[in-house]
């Protein structure tokens, strides 16, 4: 994707700063929730149900799908921890598209290089 390997630092930021500051975020929001108010008026408690579910509907389906792959895709007799660690890595899969929409990308590029070359060509013939 980046054509090189980041550094260790992100490596690092992407596996475990990111995603521990965002759990912090999320169970700050919760503790310190508010009903939502304009002036005096406190809108009922299902807007606040409403807008929480909007926000979660987007979410929800990374770690739900997570758990039930971790559960019900894991072979017989496999350990949880070894289950996780082949979840959570890549498959043969993702780099076969990667090169596919690489070698699509530069047809593109080239249909591109011919087009404007054409373009070009009645640009100084008119």
């Amino acid at each position: 994707m980046l054509e090189k390997r980041p550094s260790v630092v992100w490596k690092y930021l992407w596996r475990y700063i990111t995603p521990l500051l965002l759990a912090i975020v999320l169970v700050s929001t919760w503790v310190d929730f508010v009903p939502s108010s304009y002036g005096q008026y406190v809108f009922p408690t299902w807007t606040s149900v409403v807008g929480w579910f909007m926000c979660s509907v987007s979410v929800l389906p990374i770690p739900v799908v997570f758990v039930w792959k971790l559960f019900a895709g894991r072979e017989k007799e496999e350990p949880l921890v070894q289950a996780m660690k082949r979840l959570l890595r890549p498959d043969g899969e993702w780099r076969k598209n990667y090169l596919r929409f690489k070698q699509n990308q530069s047809e593109v590029n080239e249909l591109q290089l011919v087009d404007n070359s054409e373009e070009a060509q009645l640009e100084l013939k008119s």
